[in-house]
Order: C-alpha cells, then structure tokens, then sequence
C-alpha cells in the first residue's frame, strides 16, 4: 500500500488502521491517548476524531501533530517541504541559506540555550517557554532538526527565527518582536 501524507481532516480511527505505528507515536505525544487502547472507544470515539481535533484535545499544535505522524510513517521530510511550499503569506521564515543574520543572532554568545537534542517530543515546552518572552527578548533551542512547522507558528505569535546548522544538530533563535498580549 502507498502511503500519502496525513491530513488534519483524517479521523484517527483510519489512520490507525491504516498505519499501526502511528498509535506508538501518539502514545508517545500525550498520555490522554492511551483510550485508543480501548477496543469500544476506538471503534466509537476515534471514527469520528479528526487529527485536528485530536490536537486540540490534548494541546498539541496542529502542525506539530501532522509532523509527528508523518514522520512516523517515514513522511516527515514530505511533510516539512510542503509546509515549506505553502507557508501562509505574510509568515517569513528567516534562514541562514537567504539572508545575513539578524542584529538579535549575537546574543547566542551570552544568552541560555534551551536544549531538547534528548527530549523525544519538546513541541510543548518550546511555545510555553516563548510565550514567557517579553518583546525583544530571545530563545535559542538546540534541535536536531529544523522544526519548520514550529517556526511557523511562532511567527504567527510575533516571532522572528532564524537558525544555523552546527554540526550535526541545530541552533535556532526565537526572538520576539511584538508585545507578548497573554
């Protein structure tokens, strides 16, 4: 069978069914799916849960939740370049392959640098530890990859990233540029 990425429209029950995997993944997300383990509630309750749904549910963002799941089928990079394709107008991802870095890039020198190499899924850390930011200031997090869909939706919060590749991993810096209005 041919995989194809997965939507924010697909319920759970399918892709599960079409997917084993991908229920280790969303084990792995939230301890709250472990009703997917019940027999009645899969059959029931997952019919009728979308994947965006599912998100909500748990607090996960959207993109994040997709990246997950693709990538636990072997389609996160496919999923990642589309994001890339079709980043919403008006959201820029500034990289370090396209433009010089930002004045704010120097305080890397000086400033914390969260580090989620180790930790299996950080997607709820990182923005809880952004929105703690007032504007101007910044947060720099060690990855092992670029977390495009991330950068993505703090952008939409009013931050600015940029990132550099070191070695073998990522350093990318969140700096936010709007008053933070939580």
């Amino acid at each position: 069978m041919e995989k194809r990425l997965i939507t924010a429209e697909d319920t759970i029950y399918d892709i599960v069914s079409r997917y084993p995997e991908i229920k280790k993944r969303l084990l792995e997300l939230s301890p709250r799916y472990e009703r997917l383990n019940n027999p009645v509630l899969f059959e029931t309750v997952a019919r009728f849960t979308t994947v965006q749904k599912a998100a909500q549910m748990v607090g996960i963002y959207l993109r994040e939740m997709l990246y997950q799941l693709n990538d636990a089928i072997g389609l996160g990079e496919e999923y990642l370049q589309r994001e890339k394709e079709t980043n919403s107008p008006g959201i820029v991802l500034t990289t370090e392959q396209n433009t010089p870095p930002p004045s704010w890039w120097k305080r890397k020198e000086t400033s914390p640098i969260m580090d989620v190499r180790d930790i299996p899924h950080p997607f709820n850390e990182i923005p809880s530890k952004a929105s703690s930011l007032k504007k101007g200031e910044v947060l720099f997090v060690m990855q092992n990859f670029v977390p495009f869909p991330l950068l993505s939706y703090l952008a939409s919060q009013g931050f600015e990233s940029y990132y550099e590749k070191q070695e073998n991993w990522y350093l990318i810096g969140f700096y936010r540029k709007e008053e933070n209005n939580a």
